[in-house]
């Protein structure tokens, strides 16, 4: 399967550190979960947004897929809430919960229609600009072609 890489969803961070400008994949977190977590936690106690942190609500991510045997498998996931970033932190997922820092890495554009990485139709449609809503009691998903 071919894939457009016309993603619409990519935000730039300026990493003041390494005067680098580095793009992340942003969608709209509520469309993965329904429950109202506390985006940043700080030993347990809701914080506002860390100035320059690592991952932000809403980031796509790529992680291991705990659901196969295979270690060169992994998902996309969105980011739901970052907790204590800076002892090690975890983030929490919408598809494996929580996962700590290191076994994560911000996806990009070209992971989009790798075989070893699977992800959801209405993530993938979310990022090239479709407006994706999801209806959480019949858990169905309703997508709105972007009309470039």
């Amino acid at each position: 399967m071919k894939h457009n890489c016309n993603f619409l969803k990519l935000k730039r961070y300026i990493d003041i550190t390494n005067k680098n400008i580095k793009m992340k994949i942003i969608v709209n977190p509520k469309n993965y979960t329904n429950y109202e977590y506390s985006q940043y936690l700080n030993r347990g106690k809701v914080v506002e947004a860390p100035e320059n942190p690592t991952y932000v609500v809403g980031q796509v991510v790529v992680i291991p897929d705990e659901s196969s045997d295979d270690k060169n498998k992994f998902v996309l996931a969105v980011v739901l809430g970052c907790i204590d970033e800076e002892f090690d932190g975890e983030l929490r997922t919408d598809m494996h919960g929580m996962v700590c820092m290191d076994k994560m890495r911000p996806a990009v554009v070209t992971d989009f229609g790798k075989s070893n990485i699977s992800y959801r139709d209405d993530l993938y449609k979310e990022c090239q600009g479709w407006e994706v809503t999801r209806n959480w009691e019949t858990m169905e998903y309703t997508a709105i072609d972007p009309n470039f």
